[in-house]
């Protein structure tokens, strides 16, 4: 092929016809006015608020501010602008030196936490659980690690309540010779067990229910284990209490079902290996049998061992 023939065709290949031409105008146009628009938006548009981000802004510098607050400064107020989006009206945070234990809803309300928080908090004391430290605060799940660090210069927990209490209690027993008074756990009535020192409706509530979930008590350090009972009141109310082991609920491992098995102190997996084991191997022949088993341990045996029988 000859230079002059390959210039032809070369040429033939980069000719376009009128109507070509115009479309790929059109093309270019349409292409320039694109660019034109994303320009002038982003570029030229005036400046406007952004309440979101001012929100975020706000944030951040009350977290600042809460990190490096000293105790023994005043007050912090510090003013958490809202987007008329979240329906929520513009709030006034007070930072103030507080107790969690005895706070009420509104100063909460004041420190900014929210009120699924604050619900949290309360059927929390309400079962009577206390605050003894400041970290103890953490426990509330709802709360943000963000929002306990503002609320930590300002904790103050007053411990000598508790302590007071106990020993009022402890000399209103020595004056009015209440001491010789004795309960049996395993029958004693939730008016019964209001009887002892320190013991409130919600915690003569808290002792039935673990009672029921045991099966009864076997021993009185059981109510150890009751999640808000304090060691203190434990030690207080232990002179005058009794366990009757007799009466509590066996759990037969020879003839039991599964969910007949499931205890506080036995789980379903454990409870299904001692079935199938009862299958394979036949009955038991004695409760201690079971420590045989790859779930059980000394600790759980120990715990276990007087609610089990094999008949």
């Amino acid at each position: 092929m000859s230079f002059q023939r390959f210039g032809e065709r070369l040429k033939e290949y980069f000719t376009f016809t009128k109507r070509e031409r115009n479309g790929i105008l059109m093309l270019m146009f349409l292409i320039i006015a694109m660019q034109g628009i994303v320009i002038f938006t982003h570029y030229l548009q005036p400046t406007l608020d952004n309440p979101q981000r001012q929100f975020f802004e706000k944030e951040i510098i009350a977290f600042e501010k809460a990190i490096s607050a000293d105790a023994t400064d005043k007050p912090l107020i510090l003013e958490k602008t809202i987007s008329k989006d979240t329906f929520l009206d513009p709030l006034k945070i007070n930072y103030t030196y507080f107790d969690p234990n005895k706070a009420d809803r509104n100063l909460w309300l004041q420190l900014g936490v929210s009120e699924k928080t604050i619900q949290s908090i309360a059927n929390y004391i309400s079962k009577g659980g206390r605050f003894k430290k400041k970290e103890d605060l953490r426990k509330i799940y709802t709360l943000k690690p963000v929002e306990y660090l503002k609320l930590e210069p300002y904790i103050v927990i007053d411990n000598k309540k508790e302590k007071g209490s106990i020993d009022s209690a402890k000399q209103e027993l020595s004056v009015n010779n209440k001491s010789n008074f004795i309960l049996e756990l395993n029958k004693a009535t939730q008016e019964d067990l209001m009887k002892l020192p320190l013991i409130g409706e919600k915690r003569a509530q808290q002792i039935i229910k673990y009672r029921n979930l045991l099966g009864g008590f076997v021993e009185k350090e059981q109510l150890k284990e009751i999640y808000g009972l304090p060691d203190s009141v434990y030690q207080l109310i232990l002179p005058q209490i009794t366990v009757n082991s007799d009466v509590i609920t066996h759990l037969n491992i020879n003839t039991d079902s599964i969910s007949s098995l499931k205890h506080l102190y036995i789980k379903k997996p454990f409870a299904q290996m001692i079935v199938n084991y009862r299958l394979q191997h036949g009955d038991f022949h004695s409760v201690e049998e079971i420590q045989k088993l790859p779930l059980s341990s000394d600790s759980i045996f120990r715990k276990i061992r007087k609610y089990l029988i094999v008949e």
